[in-house]
């Protein structure tokens, strides 16, 4: 019964936090959100994520704009909860690329959209190899390079010589199955040149599917789910307070302590 009595309280209690919550995010800044898609795999949007999230990088592509935050961790904490990267696929167990919607959010549509090409940028730059690595790549290529040219030249001679080998009573049998092995491992060796080159280079433009577009329209505020959110969060506030009262005073109304605070005021 004690609960029962105070039915009214529990009633109007919550529906004025819910008001005051509506009223709270009324004046929040609208924001705008731009969006791309990029073709890559989950390993590749990890260390996306994980790259432009990190305190240096973050740092370094939102120093430019205002309302990021005012240093290297701030601003890693603003694109945290800003940017979002969406598998298109997330329940496939696909191996390989598949499409990533990177959205980047701020108050401002030409911010969100410039941030969003900077960090693409940022993680671009960063993809191709460094340092000992790449030593050893360039010098694997330039292997490769050495050897093709020189299975190159001792291809043209041997062919130079298609007169001699299209004569009757020739060995032309005999010697078109070396010339066939040297095409062979000349075309391995032009293949390991193109996927080194590609390595080299990193990943390229070509998985921006679509880049950053300028948003139009804000994202809408969800004001109503908030309202009710502190609606129902406050209940049990409300019952709370309740049986603490009548624990600690019992046999008083909530109603004749307001009452006489009431009389006192006036």
């Amino acid at each position: 019964m004690a609960v029962a009595d105070h039915i009214p309280l529990l009633l109007i209690g919550p529906l004025l936090v819910a008001l005051a919550g509506y009223l709270f995010s009324s004046p929040l800044p609208m924001e705008y959100k731009s969006t791309s898609v990029l073709r890559i795999d989950r390993p590749t949007a990890r260390s996306i994520e994980a790259l432009v999230t990190s305190p240096a990088v973050a740092d370094a592509v939102l120093s430019k704009y205002a309302g990021t935050g005012d240093g290297p961790e701030s601003r890693a904490v603003f694109l945290s909860e800003h940017l979002h990267l969406t598998d298109s696929e997330p329940g496939s167990e696909r191996p390989g690329e598949r499409l990533f919607r990177l959205d980047v959010t701020h108050y401002d549509p030409r911010t969100a959209q410039s941030i969003s090409s900077d960090l693409i940028d940022a993680w671009l730059a960063s993809t191709p190899p460094r340092g000992t690595e790449r030593a050893d790549l360039e010098a694997e290529l330039e292997r490769n390079k050495l050897a093709e040219a020189a299975n190159s030249k001792l291809i043209d001679k041997i062919q130079g010589e298609t007169t001699k080998l299209l004569a009757p009573n020739t060995m032309a049998g005999e010697l078109a199955t070396p010339i066939s092995a040297l095409i062979s491992k000349r075309d391995q060796q032009l293949a390991a040149i193109n996927a080194i080159n590609r390595r080299l280079q990193g990943i390229t433009r070509d998985v921006v599917v679509v880049p950053p577009h300028l948003a139009r329209d804000p994202i809408p505020l969800r004001r109503r789910p908030v309202a009710i959110l502190y609606g129902v969060a406050a209940i049990p506030v409300f019952l709370a307070l309740i049986l603490l009262g009548r624990y600690f005073a019992p046999g008083v109304s909530v109603y004749d302590v307001l009452s006489r605070r009431f009389r006192r005021a006036t």
